[in-house]
């Protein structure tokens, strides 16, 4: 019988991720949606800095705008950004409730820090923190401040932020993590966080790994567009805000930066995996060793540390991508974790959430 991981069914493009001209963007929310949908997408998260604007008036039977904001905690700051070389959380609140407008946290001056001309003083919905400590003591008791006001939260680009493990490594009641940030990749920086992911998944923090745009469009700025780089694609029933933050919670997504999964299932404790034309598909598990198959020059060839039960199937019509592979899951093996990673001939890439053997029902 086969257990899906990733099923066939209805697939949504989303940049979870974005800035408009409420914050520091250089585009209206309106101009952000045309071309997000010009680009096959349909949802954004609009996720200005320090401020929570309700944005359900974008969405239509095509486009889903979800609501939330981005806030920071850094270890010192000036009247306008932290300084260069100061470590800082930013973190995306989304708010599961399409209505829900309480800003959890934010003040008049974390307001004003990112524009001087909005007027945050007429805001009623407003659970103020004064002072933001870089602890994370205060970090997680400001993460359960959303989460109790019904808010999931994500923990962004940690490469930019400076940060290394002892920084996240305490900090819990998390929904995600950011794998990839296109946004800070444009300005240079190596915003694959991989490394980081696996090092919290040993720790039993099952976070979800996102890949997302973090666009400003201040092309002025960075001579290349940060828009259109790292998405997420989001298999729900249908398109609406409920039913894709249930998708969200729940896990039925899988992050990427070009190349797509088609599907993934388990049987008989065979992981059976369709995808896009891509040069190496992996099955990545807790312990030192993986799985991975590629395709080299016309000839099948893997290498794999346990490679008793591996296949793959070729693109017919390319001679060194694959398709498809199928890999054993032996738990003794893979430990407790298994997840999944695919990479094109560009170099582009795209990530599963890690699955426990427990949930798969393998012992």
């Amino acid at each position: 019988m086969k257990k899906y991981l990733l099923k066939p069914g209805n697939w949504y493009k989303a940049n979870l991720h974005c800035h408009t001209n409420i914050s520091d963007g250089f585009y209206s929310p309106e101009e952000i949606k045309k071309m997000y949908k010009e680009k096959g997408y349909s949802i954004v998260a609009f996720t200005d800095h320090e401020y929570l604007a309700l944005h359900n008036d974008l969405s239509d039977d095509s486009f889903l705008a979800l609501n939330g904001y981005e806030v920071s905690v850094t270890e010192s700051v000036t009247d306008e950004r932290p300084a260069p070389k100061c470590k800082t959380y930013h973190m995306n609140f989304y708010a599961k409730d399409k209505n829900n407008d309480t800003m959890v946290g934010v003040t008049e001056s974390y307001c004003k820090r990112w524009f001087k001309d909005k007027d945050v003083s007429k805001i009623k919905h407003i659970l103020p923190r004064e002072t933001r400590e870089y602890t994370p003591e205060f970090v997680n008791s400001y993460i359960k401040d959303a989460n109790d006001n019904g808010f999931f939260v994500s923990i962004n680009h940690p490469m930019w932020s400076l940060q290394t493990f002892a920084d996240y490594k305490e900090i819990n009641g998390l929904w995600g993590i950011e794998l990839y940030n296109h946004g800070c990749n444009v300005a240079g920086y190596l915003e694959d966080s991989n490394h980081i992911y696996d090092k919290l998944l040993r720790q039993r923090k099952y976070l979800f790994p996102l890949a997302t745009d973090d666009n400003h469009n201040l092309s002025q700025t960075y001579k290349v567009q940060d828009s259109f780089g790292g998405f997420v694609m989001i298999n729900a029933e249908k398109l609406d805000y409920d039913t894709v933050i249930k998708s969200l919670l729940e896990g039925e997504f899988y992050s990427s930066t070009g190349p797509v999964f088609e599907e993934i299932y388990i049987e008989d404790n065979m992981a059976h995996i369709k995808c896009s034309p891509v040069r190496e598909i992996r099955m990545l598990t807790e312990g030192r060793d993986g799985m991975i198959a590629r395709h080299k020059d016309g000839i099948n060839a893997a290498t794999s540390s346990k490679a008793t039960a591996l296949s793959f199937k070729a693109d017919e019509n390319k001679a060194d991508v694959l398709t498809e592979a199928v890999f054993e899951i032996d738990p003794e093996f893979c430990c407790d974790l298994i997840r999944f990673d695919i990479r094109g001939l560009d170099g582009k890439f795209a990530d599963t959430r890690a699955f426990t053997l427990r949930e798969l029902g393998i012992n």
